[in-house]
């Protein structure tokens, strides 16, 4: 491997670039509609942390990445790393799905983002911090996992959990855990099911979801594991293509 491309901070033409209205607490975010590419400028981020984010772009580039994960193609320094350049992605981010996409189409997509999830982890990647802006589908109903400097990679770690999660864990009194595959799984199901109903997981009846069942396909058998996450029980949760 040549090493990752760098990009020169000064050297880029921001009045070229569109600036992207994106909720980020940590970046700004520009697109070149021109070439197709993403500009994140980090900032409100502490020495610390640009390292670990460096040392993952080192480690993504020395390994064979799963093709849905969006690998930064350089990076941009001033008098230090600041931030990286990757392909844009058109299409829409997960929390739009509804608005493009039938139910049926939808159920097949998430269903699709969950074997990739289970061939993730195996490469020894957490999510940590999945949510409905950094899973985008394209115009193809492919997927693509945004975000992955903020991710766990091997042996370079990420204890914080989603914020999905976290208001779950919070909801059901149980203490703060590490960000681990089951963090993942779980933040994903509660993704699923709030897509899928169009509605917060915390304001979804019983009934909500039954009177759903007839209407989407597959649904049913996700049902005990609906049952289980209200009732707090989070342990050993399943891929959603598992339950199918």
């Amino acid at each position: 491997m040549l090493g990752v491309l760098s990009i020169i901070y000064e050297n880029i033409d921001f009045s070229k670039l569109k600036k992207l209205d994106v909720k980020s607490l940590e970046s700004s975010i520009y697109l070149d509609e021109k070439e197709n590419q993403i500009y994140k400028i980090f900032e409100n981020v502490d020495c610390f942390e640009l390292n670990l984010k460096l040392e993952k772009l080192k480690l993504l580039e020395s390994r064979k990445v799963n093709k849905n994960i969006v690998v930064p193609n350089a990076k941009i320094v001033d008098t230090t790393f600041i931030g990286v350049r990757e392909d844009y992605i058109s299409g829409v981010d997960l929390c739009d799905a509804n608005d493009v996409y039938s139910d049926k189409e939808i159920f097949e997509i998430l269903n699709d983002i969950s074997v990739s999830m289970e061939s993730i982890h195996k490469d020894d990647i957490i999510f940590t911090d999945l949510n409905f802006g950094n899973i985008r589908i394209d115009k193809e109903k492919n997927h693509h996992f945004l975000d992955v400097l903020s991710y766990s990679i091997g042996k370079i770690p990420f204890s914080y959990i989603s914020y999905i999660a976290k208001a779950y864990m919070d909801k059901n009194g149980i203490r703060k855990i590490k960000a681990n595959a089951n963090t993942d799984k779980l933040t994903f199901l509660l993704l699923c099911i709030s897509t899928l109903m169009n509605k917060d997981f915390f304001d979804i009846t019983i009934d909500d979801f039954d009177h759903k069942i007839d209407e989407i396909p597959g649904l049913k058998k996700l049902r005990q594991t609906f049952i289980n996450l209200k009732e707090g029980h989070y342990h050993n949760l399943p891929y959603l293509y598992q339950l199918m």
